[in-house]
């Protein structure tokens, strides 16, 4: 194989971590989903999203093996690059993390356990939108607007009827579907830099 400098083995790596992720973050919203609905149908769900998992597993394993093969970053400006995207990944990440556990307390003490399940998926929504800047996706964006429209979408229906079995099932198998979306973007864009060296 020839050495392609623009491909690095860490951008392999980087992208299998991201499959890994949706795969968790996909199979956790289709069994939320499943909660809402006859055991059948929440069965379906779930063999989508284990096999979908096992699909994205697949890949990002593969990825991994074949990143030793790919150079490492060289350039002073790959490595400032890598750095700047490792460090504002790790704080929206992180900011994530940290927006979700006091709305879920906050709504809780204030008995609007309903409203939590929407609220977590908008907050996942939103972190999408400073993610396209990070990593310079457009993809980012629709992810972001859609996830957010679905989670509104999924506290209005609780401000009107209440209903946690169609809110939960809205907002699962939405935020499932962006994740999904994510995912099989993803491998596309994995298979195209393995291709590269």
């Amino acid at each position: 194989m020839n050495e392609n400098p623009l491909v690095p083995g860490k951008a392999l790596r980087g992208v299998a971590g991201g499959l890994l992720l949706m795969a968790a973050f996909t199979f956790f919203w289709l069994r939320l989903a499943s909660l809402g609905l006859p055991a059948i149908y929440g069965s379906v769900l779930l063999t989508i999203g284990f096999l979908f998992g096992l699909l994205l597993l697949g890949f990002a394993i593969y990825l991994y093996k074949i990143a030793a093969a790919f150079p490492k970053v060289t350039s002073e400006e790959d490595k400032a690059e890598e750095k700047r995207t490792g460090k504002w990944f790790g704080i929206i990440f992180g900011g994530e993390g940290v927006a979700i556990f006091p709305t879920c307390t906050v709504l809780s003490s204030l008995r609007l356990q309903q409203y939590v399940i929407p609220a977590i998926a908008l907050i996942v929504g939103l972190h999408f939108y400073p993610m396209a800047w990070v990593f310079k996706r457009k993809l980012d964006y629709y992810t972001a607007t859609w996830t957010s429209l679905v989670a509104l979408a999924g506290i209005w229906l609780t401000f009107r009827q209440g209903s946690q079995e169609s809110v939960v099932v809205l907002v699962g198998l939405g935020t499932a579907l962006a994740t999904i979306t994510y995912g099989l973007n993803m491998m596309r864009e994995g298979y195209k830099l393995s291709r590269k060296n």
